[in-house]
């Protein structure tokens, strides 16, 4: 038991750490909004995408954490005859909460159109939207 104390308190001071981090990211990223760079844009959403899933992840680390001990006293009281029952239970937490962080860290799409910045001389596609190729 002391060891997912252990683990749990590591997991969520990281993931503390990683959301503070990107909070200082996107402060910073508002404080030099007067630039119009359209990679800025782009690194943006990148870290408010980033701060969604960190902030997603210990939800679902949260939701777990109580449901299986919301799970543990029921199965003490009541089945205690039954052992197989918690273990099932707690294998279908388990999975629901693979299945949650996989698809909350699942790869996304790429973006197919990207913004070509402008040349310094002024030349060149001045932002404009090109197709990039894809292999199939």
């Amino acid at each position: 038991m002391i060891i997912y104390i252990v683990i749990i308190v590591t997991v969520f001071r990281s993931t503390n750490h990683n959301l503070m981090l990107l909070s200082e990211q996107m402060s910073h990223q508002q404080g030099s909004s007067q630039v119009e760079d359209p990679s800025e844009d782009n690194d943006q959403a990148n870290i408010i995408q980033k701060h969604k899933m960190f902030k997603r992840f210990k939800l679902i680390m949260l939701g777990y954490l109580i449901a299986t001990m919301s799970l543990l006293l029921p199965i003490v009281l009541f089945f205690q005859y039954f052992p197989w029952v918690y273990q099932m239970l707690l294998e279908f937490l388990q999975m629901i909460m693979f299945i949650c962080i996989g698809w909350t860290f699942r790869l996304r799409n790429v973006n197919i159109y990207y913004r070509l910045p402008s040349n310094e001389n002024g030349t060149g596609n001045d932002g404009q939207m090109v197709e990039l190729e894809t292999r199939d």
